[in-house]
């Protein structure tokens, strides 16, 4: 087993200590978000505790899914895969697909079904825009611009095999 090996193997088990408290906190905000939806009453007023409880319990499942496939490509790394194969490249633009549509369609899609079913509060394009996640959104088009990176280079390393 070479080093990377050996590397990857000692993340794989960091990424799975790490799994297994996401999807703890994750459990923990969607029951805590069920039981204050369950307790409210018309007159309470409790928008921001249930809004960020559901946004974290929707952060921790986006990121429990993100991490198992990573989990899974460091796996197949230690079995022996290339880095930069098809499949890994393609594993990439899954990661980046789901960082992205998470930050700019479900996040805000999510607040503004829970302020119109629960709260009442009339739903808006601004407040559509201001529950958008700028950060992850562009965390996700750098990791997209980065898979098309390597398919272009991909490409290329295979034509410098071709000619003599």
């Amino acid at each position: 087993m070479d080093a990377f090996q050996k590397f990857i193997k000692a993340e794989r088990k960091l990424i799975k200590d790490h799994l297994y408290v996401l999807v703890s906190a994750s459990l923990l905000g969607l029951v805590s978000v069920a039981l204050m939806i369950i307790g409210l009453d018309e007159s309470d007023n409790v928008y921001a505790e249930v809004k960020s409880a559901v946004q974290f319990g929707a952060s921790g499942l986006v990121a429990l899914g993100v991490l198992t496939i990573f989990y899974r490509l460091l796996k197949s790394y230690e079995l022996g895969q290339p880095v930069f194969s098809h499949l890994s490249i393609q594993t990439y633009l899954l990661i980046a697909k789901v960082i992205m549509l998470y930050g700019l369609v479900a996040k805000p899609a999510l607040s503004l079904l829970l302020e119109a079913t629960f709260f009442d509060i009339k739903m808006t394009v601004t407040s559509f825009f201001a529950n958008v996640d700028f950060v992850l959104a562009v965390a996700g088009y750098i990791l997209h611009i980065f898979c098309a990176h390597c398919k272009v280079a991909k490409s290329m390393e295979d034509e410098q095999r071709l000619t003599i």
